[in-house]
């Protein structure tokens, strides 16, 4: 009895070690496959007034971690908003051209071992204009995420993480619109 817990213990810590370097190394190529996305970008943030955000994802049970949607919702949508991105309602989104969706999309599914494997993704799309009579389409303009493995007391790290991309996309975001920025 002794045995196989002592065997699973060392099994979960030779893991979390394993795992450690993993993340930092994904780290620093999210960074650079970032650098190199920007030069390709386009200017697609440039003008970029008004967004919907949108929080997914989030299992309820996640609650007692201290993840919850509603509450990552409220921090993205402060940040945008000290840095002069104006946060509006679904309906606004739905109506409006100009209304963009920025997107936090988080993936955790629990392993064996009772850990969770985990993406968190942050989107934007836009509408593209079809043709001067009307109509448009919605495409993703704008995108980061990152992978990894947490422990589930650790969950809660998964909106930090959000907020990090949010920190990056307002980097761009802010290069993109220098004046805007400055203004607020």
């Amino acid at each position: 009895m002794y045995r196989s817990l002592i065997k699973q213990l060392l099994t979960t810590i030779c893991a979390v070690f394993w795992l450690l370097p993993t993340h930092a190394y994904e780290q620093n190529a999210l960074q650079a496959k970032q650098t190199n996305d920007a030069k390709l970008s386009g200017y697609t943030l440039r003008g970029l007034t008004h967004v919907f955000v949108e929080v997914d994802g989030i299992h309820r049970d996640f609650a007692k971690y201290g993840l919850e949607a509603s509450t990552l919702k409220a921090q993205v949508e402060s940040e945008l908003s000290r840095h002069g991105i104006v946060i509006v309602d679904r309906n606004a989104l739905l109506n409006s051209p100009d209304v963009a969706r920025l997107r936090v999309k988080i993936n955790a599914n629990e392993n064996q071992y009772r850990f969770f494997h985990y993406g968190v993704k942050l989107e934007l799309a836009q509408k593209i204009p079809l043709s001067k009579a009307g109509g448009f389409i919605a495409e993703t303009t704008w995108t980061s995420g990152q992978t990894g493995v947490i422990m589930p007391m650790d969950l809660r790290r998964l909106g930090a993480y959000a907020n990090d991309l949010v920190t990056i996309f307002l980097k761009d975001y802010r290069a993109q619109n220098p004046k805007v920025a400055t203004l607020r």
